[in-house]
């Protein structure tokens, strides 16, 4: 099979070549195109749909489509041609002979073949191991069906199909299929017609009785109708009973009140409002008089303690320098702690630094800014050339042990090297062998031609005797007819179909001898030396052992090179390396000149030694700045002190104090009194005028209020506070009760007229008596209510029977119904009679045909799981009713597949598939492809079933798409293909 991709997918003008008689195992990593390049073959066979040829055309070129050639045992060699772009991607295929054949054609080349079939029996891939473990007896017998008939689930979609038709049409407790729903339906109408024949007597009794019925309900309606107005009435007057109670009590109340009283308008809460305001007023004009007496007492005391104003200006001025004398003292505090702190600082540092430094060399020191760069890079120069030094030393150690064990490694592979003659010898051995096998193959395709030789040898013989009799009897026909006929042309004819036949009766015996010769002639001289497979083995073994040896032993000399030239690379370092040091040392004496006493410190710390001297010196310079400071704030101190110690001797008389604080006390507590005795005087001046104006004020409001309440008075006629209060009491109680009966006669009017109200206000009616009478008239409509309700029932059942018989226009026309109601059920029970056989035909068809190959697919299933499982397990027994499959270990126990492992389960469905499409597949020599199927399975399994592909192979050709490299290897014969950048398949 040779196959030319014009374009698809990824693959773009490519030739690939199906030709070895063994087995082909394509290899590629994912994403290599091997999915790609199946789906290329499947679709030379069968084509594809136009959404998937979409799928698949070309990122990188125009053309999608391609070439397929196949060699048919019957058909001879033929090419497939299919392109996206013409005949919508419909097959064209040219013959030997020249000759162009269209799709139908490659159809009957394939016996039928379908897509879904080929897929079903040629193809499986590992997504499809795990159906083994859910199949039962039915689904094998359905897949044996399904594979053998068309490739796909069919058959079990007709089954289905059928057990859904049935369901719908019939199920013994169902309720929804249509036999069921129409055997309801004749009951219905079977029940309907017994009903109308027997209540058809019945209608006009029924009908004279709905009438009277109808006339009693209408004239006890109305008899409730004038009952409820009445019950109506008394109800309302038994609702307006307390209301009428409530105006006759107030009513004789108001005629004990005067007709008329005189009272000003809110004359209660405008004396109220009067007084509240006239009460505080008293109040505060009592107090503004005793505090005007006291206010004058006191300034007359304070005139007499008051100091002279000089005094008072020149303690302020004291009192203004207190707080800078106070800011003074802490400030001179926190100079004697900085200078003790400094101190104890620089006296700590050069003791830590122990370098012999003192107090006094740090005032002369002087120590540039970019010194600390300079000692920076000196350290970082002596780190980075020890770390290299170091470094390079262990390099030369790690070197020496390496080529040690290089060298040691290369004298052990010396030694288990094979002799140069006994490796010749092993060579000759194979060399042999293989022409003895290709000898082998030749003889047997030989045979093979012999025997299809025989075959058609006969096929010719026989077509060249019915070509020669066919012309002799033409001849004698045409002879016949010139007879008949009188024509001189037929006669002629007659020698020319003689010759015909026998030139090509002669003809086809000179062929068959010719080639019966040549066949003849085909003899395979074998070489006369062979060896076992054993030994076969054991020199492929040692060849390959030292082939792998010569291999290591030029790498291993490899690296004896490449680690001599690093002793190299090595010392030319090391030698640079000194020169380094060298010049770091002279940088480093320079820096001792300078600075002598960097010799007592290590090189790795002057950067922190730098740090710290730095930060010494600074600390020299800060507390020399400090005694500055201290020294003038204690002159300042000084000064301000004797002036304070003058001001208190004249004032008091005493000797100057030791203590600051207690002196401002004494000044302030004169300044105070001073102060305070004038604010005082101020204040009392400005209350005494305050206090005068608020008397004269108070007693103007007082006077207003006094003119109010005595026009109040006046108005309701009375001469104290007292009548005032008792009038208004009796003017609000008249009120209430006139308004209480307006609100009466107002609830009253709203139910009842004016006629009628004022004929129930003159009767006043009595409790009693209206209960007696609502309960009589209700117990009257509950009554004729029962009666009507009863009355309702009866009629109501009178009409639905007369609604019945009304209904139905005719008992012929339900008869009429019922009869096709039965001629539907007949209908729908032949339909389901017939689709209830075709399932059982159905049935009866599966197990024929699984009975007839299933015990072929097992036993070749058997023999195949024997080997892969290096007769750990020795037969296969197919499942039984809903048992799955079982396994008889070689210790003679059965195990279920759920009971295997998952390895064994895989193997079991391998071999399953290869027994189904070894069985099946008699008339399809289609090549069977597998996918990535062995990629759960180990080293050991992998092998095993390699070997049987490969046995298999022998008979049909085989392709194996895989990404393992196990599989690759497990392969002894098959023509191995790696997908790369370009693709040639042998």
């Amino acid at each position: 099979m040779h196959a030319n991709i014009y374009g698809f997918g990824k693959w773009v003008d490519y030739d690939i070549e199906f030709t070895s008689e063994s087995a082909i195992i394509i290899y590629g990593e994912n994403e290599s195109g091997k999915s790609t390049l199946q789906k290329f073959i499947l679709f030379m066979l069968f084509g594809l749909t136009p959404k998937q040829r979409d799928f698949y055309r070309p990122k990188t070129s125009g053309k999608m489509g391609g070439r397929l050639t196949i060699i048919d045992p019957t058909a001879g060699k033929y090419t497939i041609e299919r392109l996206d772009e013409v005949r919508n991607g419909a097959a064209t295929c040219l013959t030997a002979d020249g000759n162009e054949h269209d799709e139908e054609w490659l159809k009957d080349r394939l016996n039928g073949m379908t897509y879904g079939t080929y897929q079903s029996i040629f193809s499986f891939s590992a997504f499809d191991l795990h159906a083994l473990k859910e199949m039962k007896e039915d689904d094998l017998g359905e897949v044996l069906l399904g594979i053998g008939l068309t490739g796909a689930n069919n058959i079990y979609s007709i089954e289905k199909k059928l057990d859904n038709q049935i369901g719908e049409l019939f199920k013994p407790y169902g309720k929804k299929p249509m036999i069921n729903q129409q055997l309801d339906t004749l009951n219905e109408r079977f029940s309907n017609l017994h009903t109308f024949k027997t209540e058809e007597a019945l209608y006009r009794e029924k009908k004279a009785k709905a009438t009277f019925l109808t006339d009693e309900i209408k004239a006890m309606q109305e008899t409730i109708q004038q009952e409820k107005k009445n019950l109506f009435s008394i109800e309302k007057h038994q609702h307006a009973l307390p209301i009428i109670h409530d105006y006759h009590h107030y009513t004789n109340q108001l005629v004990s009140y005067p007709a008329e009283i005189d009272f000003p308008e809110n004359g209660v809460n405008r004396l109220e409002k009067i007084n509240e305001k006239l009460l505080p007023l008293t109040s505060e004009l009592a107090v503004w008089k005793d505090n005007q007496k006291q206010y004058q007492k006191k300034i007359a005391t304070l005139k007499e303690e008051l100091e002279d104003k000089s005094v008072y200006d020149h303690g302020q001025e004291i009192l203004r320098k207190k707080e800078q004398y106070k800011q003074n003292e802490k400030e001179f505090e926190r100079l004697q702690i900085a200078i003790n702190k400094r101190e104890t600082q620089i006296s700590t540092g050069l003791n830590e630094l122990n370098t012999g430094l003192t107090a006094a060399d740090l005032a002369s020191l002087d120590i540039p800014f970019y010194i600390e760069n300079t000692w920076n890079q000196l350290k970082n120069d002596a780190n980075q050339l020890h770390l290299e030094k170091s470094q390079m030393q262990q390099e030369r150690n790690q070197a020496k042990q390496q080529r040690n064990y290089v060298i040691n490694q290369q004298q052990e592979i010396e030694e288990g090297l094979l002799s140069e003659e006994r490796y010749y010898e092993l060579q000759d051995k194979m060399n042999e062998q293989r022409q003895y096998n290709i000898v082998q193959k030749l003889k047997l395709e030989s045979a093979d031609k012999r025997k299809e030789w025989e075959k058609n040898k006969q096929a010719k013989e026989k077509n060249s005797k019915s070509i020669l009799l066919t012309s002799m009897l033409l001849s004698l026909l045409v002879g016949i007819v010139g007879i008949i006929t009188d024509s001189t042309l037929l006669f002629y004819l007659i020698p020319l179909f003689l010759i015909i036949g026998f030139v090509q009766w002669l003809w086809g015996k000179s062929t068959i001898k010719d080639i019966e010769n040549m066949l003849l002639q085909e003899d395979f001289q074998a070489p006369a030396f062979q060896i076992t497979n054993e030994e076969k083995e054991e020199a492929e073994k040692l060849l390959a052992l030292h082939n792998k040896s010569e291999n290591e032993l030029d790498s291993l000399k490899e690296q004896v090179k490449a680690i001599d030239v690093q002793f190299i690379k090595m010392d030319e370092k090391r030698r640079m390396l000194e020169e380094r040091e060298e010049q770091l040392n002279t940088r480093i004496r320079a820096q001792y000149e300078t600075y002598p006493f960097l010799q007592e410190v290590e090189i790795s710390y002057w950067p922190e030694f730098f740090h710290q001297l730095k930060q010494l010196v600074t600390l020299d310079r800060e507390r020399q700045q400090f005694y500055e400071e201290f020294n003038q704030l204690q002159d300042i101190q000084k000064v301000f002190h004797q002036e304070v110690n003058r001001f208190l001797q004249s004032k008091n008389g005493e000797n100057p104090t030791t203590s600051m604080d207690h002196s401002f006390e004494m000044v302030e507590q004169l300044t105070n009194a001073y102060q305070t005795a004038i604010k005082q005087l101020e204040n009392y001046a400005n209350l005494v005028e305050e206090n005068n104006e608020q008397q004269r004020v108070t007693k103007q409001k007082m006077d207003t209020y006094k003119k109010e309440i005595t026009a109040l008075l006046e108005i309701a006629q009375v001469e104290t506070v007292d009548e005032f209060y008792r009038k208004s009491k009796q003017l609000e109680e008249k009120q209430e009760i006139e308004a209480t009966i307006t609100k009466s006669l107002d609830q009253l009017s709203v139910t009842f007229s004016q006629a009628s109200l004022k004929n129930l206000l003159e009767a006043n009616p009595d409790q009693d008596e209206l209960e007696v009478a609502h309960q009589q008239s209700q117990s009257k409509i509950d009554q004729f209510e029962t009666d009507i309700n009863e009355k309702r029932h009866q009629l109501a059942d009178v009409n639905a029977t007369l609604k019945t018989l009304e209904s139905s226009e005719s008992l012929s026309e339900t008869t009429h119904r019922f009869q096709m109601e039965t001629e539907q059920l007949n209908k729908h029970a032949k339909q389901w009679a017939i689709l209830k056989t075709a399932k059982e035909m159905l049935a009866l068809t599966k197990r024929n045909y699984r009975d007839k190959y299933l015990s072929k697919v097992i036993d070749r299933t058997s023999n195949y799981f024997k080997k892969m499982t290096g007769s750990t397990y020795l037969k296969v027994y197919a499942p039984i009713g809903n048992k799955p499959f079982q396994v008889e270990a070689n210790d003679n126990l059965r195990y279920t597949v759920n009971e295997l492992s998952q390895g064994s389960i895989d193997q079991l469905y391998v071999a399953l598939r290869l027994a189904v499409s070894e069985i099946m597949s008699d008339k399809h020599r289609l090549p069977f492809i597998i996918d990535d199927a062995f990629v759960h399975f180990d080293t050991l399994r992998t092998k095993r079933i390699i070997e049987i592909v490969e046995e298999i192979a022998e008979e049909q050709q085989i392709i194996i798409f895989t990404c393992k490299e196990e599989v690759v290897e497990a392969s002894k014969n098959a023509e191995i293909v790696r997908l790369r950048n370009t693709i040639r398949i042998n």
